[in-house]
């Protein structure tokens, strides 16, 4: 599957991120929580969803390790990662990729 999004292609199907036509380079993990994200597209996900889907503890270390795989992720994706425009957030719940 391919999702589009700004100067991003995301193609699940080769397990790759391409920006501006380069391709990006993306942690396994990271990758896997685009995906999830892109799949469930306009849909905020709850911080325990994406751990579940994950496998990410139900811990302060894993709720720190997904904030620092969003904050990962928003750098490679976003243009102000500091304005995310296609990774929103909505604090104490979770997160939405917004897919136009």
């Amino acid at each position: 599957m391919r999702y589009v999004f700004e100067d991003c292609v995301l193609d699940t199907g080769r397990r790759e991120l391409r920006r501006k036509a380069g391709l990006v380079a993306v942690e396994p993990q990271v990758f896997d929580l685009l995906v999830y994200l892109a799949r469930n597209h306009g849909r905020v996900l709850t911080h325990a969803m994406i751990r579940t889907a994950l496998s990410i503890e139900d811990s302060p270390a894993g709720q720190a390790r997904l904030k620092q795989f969003i904050s990962g992720l928003r750098r490679k994706i976003e243009a102000d990662p500091q304005n995310s425009r296609w990774l929103v957030s909505e604090h104490g719940v979770g997160y939405a990729l917004i897919i136009e």
